[in-house]
């Protein structure tokens, strides 16, 4: 699935020469929240900032803007 931007936080930002073309939307397996690596306490995407689980899966991307 496409996104325009984060569904949690709103993050989206401009494309450069060193960055990728887009970046990945996770959801909690426990708690079934979305966010990015940019969310506040997502540390990175490591953990769910709901509820601090590390199970996740990769429910879509957001493509960045130019």
């Amino acid at each position: 699935m496409s996104y325009a931007a984060c569904p949690a936080c709103g993050f989206n930002k401009k494309a450069t020469a060193f960055s990728g073309a887009y970046f990945n939307v996770y959801r909690c397996s426990k708690c079934g929240q979305e966010y990015c690596y940019e969310c506040r306490g997502s540390n990175g995407a490591r953990k769910c900032p709901k509820c601090g689980s590390t199970s996740r899966q990769t429910i879509g991307k957001v493509t960045l803007r130019r």
